[in-house]
């Protein structure tokens, strides 16, 4: 359940613009599948990876496989992605919070109220939820309220699919193709930042009880994926033929404000409360690996230091990345941005991993089983490349563009409050 949890995320609403970006079902399908099957792929190679090594975490199986320099860079690319996902996921609770409240209360003045404010609910909620679900030091701590997430997220696939056979406004026009070859690349940040939980799935397999035991875990990542599959399918298909390319961003704000709608944004932001423990613990963890490494004293006295570097550094990491969500007006760039990054863990690492490991085991003559697996090898590394670099830049060029639009009335010189607010905001999908 927490690789469920952890794979199904931000981007689960975004899948049915996603499909009509990439030019619609048939190609984002087919991408959604590939990229699928992949993702099962490097979750084994992760956990046969770990086993070789007797490693607990990502970064320490990347260490024992690739080296001391490739695991620096990787810690730094995990803490950097996973504390972008924490601001994200506090950014995401308020957005649905407003979308719960402003469905659920007509009467203005109450909605106008100090304590339905966006930044007062995400502040105390998520002091009161998330903060101390992040204190603990293993992540098997957090199944059970993984559990609660991921029933949340079955209950918005179904709806959106009851949704599609109810009495809806006609949809936009609903693309077959793509209007431009380069739009079916479109999809990809939505459905690598959707599949990416091979960060935590290391720790999770470093938990379960009879390793090593690759087989049970490569039926358990295979389930998890296919769940993670099942529900993007279901929220992309569906909620794009409902509204077409008159689709939102966020798919549930085009219903009407029924009962069950209002239910369904809140259960996501439930969700969401249980996804953000899972991200900060890797993020930890990441950190905790390159402290270790360059402070001799740390490493000396970690067990009597430990207890006060979790404590301390958790509250740092909630707060510092709560006051980033409180004054953060969207996510849009960040999407795409943590999107590339994801493609890194799900393709580049694992990859790398898989080929140093091959190589030790057969330094000199390669049977045909291992220069098959040197070959798949090198095609994670190469196509995990360019997916990071392609869907990297497709973010930085959509915010440079609409930036460029956005600032042609407010320049930094004559109103540099207005220049800063649209810099922020220049990222915003629509």
């Amino acid at each position: 359940m927490i690789i469920v949890n952890a794979g199904l995320g931000a981007s689960l609403l975004a899948f049915p613009q996603a499909y009509d970006l990439a030019g619609g079902i048939p190609i984002s399908l087919t991408f959604q599948t590939i990229l699928g099957v992949v993702a099962v792929g490097s979750l084994i190679i992760l956990s046969y990876c770990a086993d070789q090594n007797g490693t607990g975490t990502y970064q320490e199986t990347v260490e024992a496989c690739c080296g001391q320099w490739t695991n620096a860079i990787c810690s730094v690319v995990i803490a950097v992605y996973t504390f972008g996902c924490s601001i994200t996921y506090l950014i995401i609770i308020g957005d649905l919070w407003d979308k719960v409240f402003d469905y659920a209360l007509t009467d203005e003045s109450m909605r106008r109220m100090w304590y339905l404010d966006r930044k007062f609910i995400i502040s105390v909620s998520s002091i009161l939820i998330i903060l101390p679900l992040c204190i603990p030091k293993r992540i098997d701590f957090l199944r059970f309220a993984s559990t609660v997430g991921v029933l949340g997220v079955c209950y918005i696939g179904v709806l959106i699919v009851a949704e599609y056979f109810t009495d809806l406004p006609p949809p936009g026009p609903i693309k077959t193709r793509p209007t431009h070859l380069s739009d079916i690349f479109y999809v990809l940040p939505a459905i690598c930042f959707g599949y990416q939980c091979h960060v935590s799935a290391v720790p999770v397999y470093a938990c379960m009880r009879g390793r090593p035991n690759v087989r049970l875990f490569a039926l358990t990542a295979g389930l998890a994926i296919l769940l993670c599959y099942l529900s993007y399918v279901a929220t992309g298909v569906f909620g794009y033929l409902s509204f077409g390319s008159h689709v939102s961003a966020d798919v549930l704000v085009d219903y009407p404000a029924r009962p069950e709608v209002v239910a369904g944004l809140a259960l996501l932001a439930i969700k969401t409360y249980t996804t953000y423990p899972i991200l900060h613990f890797c993020g930890r963890s990441a950190i905790q690996t390159t402290v270790l490494r360059y402070s001799p004293w740390a490493r000396e006295n970690w067990n009597h230091i430990e207890p006060r570097w979790r404590y301390v550094s958790t509250t740092a990491w909630f707060f510092v990345s709560l006051v980033f969500a409180l004054f953060a007006p969207d996510i849009g760039l960040v999407i795409g941005l943590l999107g590339g990054i994801a493609g890194l863990f799900i393709l580049v690492f694992p990859g790398l991993c898989f080929l140093n490991v091959l190589l030790r085991q057969s330094p000199g003559n390669l049977s045909a089983k291992s220069s098959a697996g040197i070959a798949m090898a090198m095609l994670y590394i190469i196509l995990g490349g360019f997916l990071f670099g392609l869907t990297t830049a497709q973010s930085i060029m959509q915010f440079i563009k609409h930036f460029s639009r956005s600032a042609i009335s407010d320049t930094l010189v004559h109103d540099p409050l207005a220049w800063f607010s649209r810099f922020l905001t220049a990222g915003h999908v629509k």
